[in-house]
């Protein structure tokens, strides 16, 4: 499933769904996941710039966005760069 997350963009919708279940996961192991995530700054790996063109989008950032607004953490999006 993760790397059909990956490479098929109709799956994007999917992005909340996944959030909520590594928030779930987050939850049964360390506890309230808001509370984890809350003190967190959530970081997406950057891709390539001609994967993006090619595959139109960063999963790690659409998780990283769900998991911010699920749980309060801040997402930094421009921190890391592909070099």
């Amino acid at each position: 499933m993760a790397l059909k997350f990956k490479y098929e963009p109709f799956l994007q919708a999917l992005a909340p769904h996944i959030a909520g279940v590594i928030a779930d996961h987050l939850s049964l192991v360390h506890g309230d996941h808001a509370s984890l995530l809350g003190q967190s700054l959530l970081v997406p790996v950057p891709l390539d710039k001609r994967k993006i063109l090619s595959r139109g989008y960063n999963q790690s950032a659409l998780l990283a966005e769900e998991l911010a607004k699920i749980s309060g953490a801040k997402a930094a999006f421009d921190i890391l760069q592909k070099i």
